[in-house]
């Protein structure tokens, strides 16, 4: 196992997400989904890997004045969460939670909440955060993470990573590395554990 700490390159892709069913978000349980897209402005986001072949998708304490709207568009679900007009503001509470079997692409997206992907594998996963807390754990796939403020943690997990962090730092515990990777701070510490360097 060696440590490095170092600073390179990373390019971001956006990609642009579009719901438009409406309704409350209950819990939902869709089969036969490739690609889920989740876009928070304010709720953090945990999604596990499941052994089943359906997506699961519930919330827990969601603010009144958060709607939350998800749409199926052939093999891909949208899920986007929209903050209403108050008088009042709610600080954020909410959380979004998702179950997801292997295999499914990931388009993970918040704004200021924390987005946690667990015990996954999948050929690719976006996630981003500008300033909420990013965490992969035992996740296998083609990854690419961004954050603007947030911290970034990666614990056993493989792949082509390409991780970027303005300010944040990235640590990373038991990284195994199967292709082209890089990692960018532009103000935090990079100190990242590889198995395989």
């Amino acid at each position: 196992m060696s440590r490095v700490i170092a600073g390179l390159l990373f390019v971001f892709t956006a990609i642009t997400v579009t719901a438009a069913a409406s309704g409350e978000f209950d819990r939902i349980s869709e089969m036969g989904v490739r690609e889920l897209r989740v876009e928070s402005s304010l709720l953090d986001v945990e999604v596990t890997g499941g052994s089943s072949a359906v997506v699961e998708g519930w919330g827990e304490n969601i603010p009144d004045n958060v709607e939350v709207k998800f749409e199926r568009r052939g093999s891909v679900l949208h899920v986007r969460v929209k903050q209403r007009f108050s008088l009042f503001t709610f600080s954020r509470a909410g959380k979004l939670f998702f179950r997801v079997p292997s295999g499914i692409d990931l388009d993970i997206r918040s704004a200021s909440g924390s987005v946690d992907i667990r015990r996954m594998s999948a050929p690719s996963l976006v996630f981003e955060s500008s300033s909420g807390r990013l965490t992969i754990e035992g996740v296998d796939g083609d990854i690419n993470v961004k954050s603007s403020s947030g911290e970034m943690e990666m614990k056993t997990t493989s792949g082509s990573l390409r991780a970027r962090t303005s300010s944040g730092g990235i640590t990373g515990q038991d990284v195994w590395i199967t292709g082209d990777s890089t990692f960018y701070s532009s103000s935090g510490r990079i100190d990242i554990d590889f198995d395989n360097a």
